[in-house]
């Protein structure tokens, strides 16, 4: 394992006690493009990783096209939130909650209930 140089360790020191702007533009500097975050957590990591990468060297190339084959072999997530929206306002996307279709009789009257969705109730009156 690589001894931690004391060089990096300071800037990292000094980059735990930078604004959420002074980290953004940190970041550009490192990566050449802005970023859409305003964490300063993950600005943080983000920009410590980074520089560790360019410290030390990145993933090698074995691991890289190992980690691609693993993600090509992956299933699919929906992780936008537009995505997700898109799928819960489509048809196929419904009920969240369980059906019956049952009939219940009440004790207090003489109706029986048949319920075909959650949401919706059919009452009847009972001939005797």
């Amino acid at each position: 394992m690589t001894k931690a140089d004391p060089a990096l360790l300071d800037e990292v020191e000094k980059l735990r006690k930078l604004s959420v702007a002074e980290l953004r533009a940190r970041y550009l500097e490192l990566f050449g493009e802005e970023t859409a975050s305003r964490n300063k957590d993950f600005l943080f990591k983000r920009i410590v990783y980074r520089m560790q990468e360019k410290k030390y060297g990145g993933l090698t190339p074995a691991t890289i096209a190992r980690a691609m084959t693993l993600a090509e072999d992956a299933p699919r997530r929906i992780s936008s939130r537009r995505a997700i929206a898109r799928a819960r306002a489509s048809s196929s996307w419904r009920c969240s909650a369980p059906t019956f279709a049952a009939s219940m009789p009440t004790r207090t009257s003489g109706t029986s209930c048949s319920i075909d969705r959650p949401s919706a109730r059919s009452c009847t009156t009972r001939s005797a």
